[in-house]
């Protein structure tokens, strides 16, 4: 279970719309914008639930989560929009 939270530029309102229910994020923006994502910067950390994160995935506050966050880059390299994902950490895999 994760739980993710995006911080997108004004021009990006059109996505309080949009129905992503079956749909990629990225297709969609791709579709309406023409922008592409090509790369993202992340910094991971683990960080431990407040009140309100435990509450959305289920576990006790002070519950260790790893925190990713990143910063995604279009084609020309210009910062699009910050993500921060909160992930529980003992059910997280990273494959290389």
């Amino acid at each position: 279970m994760l739980l993710e939270t995006c911080k997108f530029p004004e021009s990006f309102f059109f996505l309080f719309n949009a129905d992503l229910t079956n749909a990629s994020l990225y297709e969609t923006i791709r579709k309406e914008t023409g922008i592409v994502f090509t790369r993202s910067d992340k910094v991971l950390e683990i960080v431990f639930a407040n009140h309100q994160e435990a509450k959305y995935l289920g576990v006790v506050k002070g519950y260790p989560l790893l925190s990713i966050k990143s910063v995604v880059h279009d084609t020309s390299g210009e910062h699009c929009y910050l993500s921060r994902q909160l992930c529980i950490a003992d059910k997280f895999k990273l494959m290389v």
